[in-house]
């Protein structure tokens, strides 16, 4: 199996009881594996599959996640992830792409992992 490894920091801000005055910053990691929907198909270069990341995920860079209606109230990192996974899923699927592994991180020790079944390798 050959898959991609894109790695993302997103440098954001948010606040657990949705309160302005109690906001404090993080830079989470974000790290996808991909693979094509059909494997017999071509690999595509890495900044093709990358546009459509960044072009998802730069309009949360620097920005108070919890202003944003798909985080709300809830921008928590498991929330934040969640959201994150099914905004960049639906923009990789429409170029016949899957997200085999995903984590977010706010350090080492806070991962959440979302992960298909079908996928044996050890998300790094």
């Amino acid at each position: 199996m050959k898959y991609y490894h894109l790695k993302y920091r997103l440098r954001m801000s948010h606040s657990v009881d949705n309160q302005k005055e109690h906001r404090h910053k993080h830079v989470l990691e974000i790290e996808f594996f991909l693979k094509p929907d059909d494997e017999t198909s071509m690999f595509t270069e890495f900044n093709s599959i990358e546009k459509y990341i960044d072009g998802s995920l730069d309009i949360y860079q620097d920005q108070y996640l919890n202003d944003y209606p798909e985080f709300g109230a809830d921008a928590s990192l498991e929330h934040t992830g969640e959201t994150v996974y099914r905004l960049i899923a639906d923009r990789l699927s429409d170029e016949k792409w899957r997200i085999v592994c995903f984590e977010i991180s706010e350090n080492p020790l806070r991962v959440y992992i979302i992960k298909d079944e079908d996928f044996n390798m050890r998300c790094i």
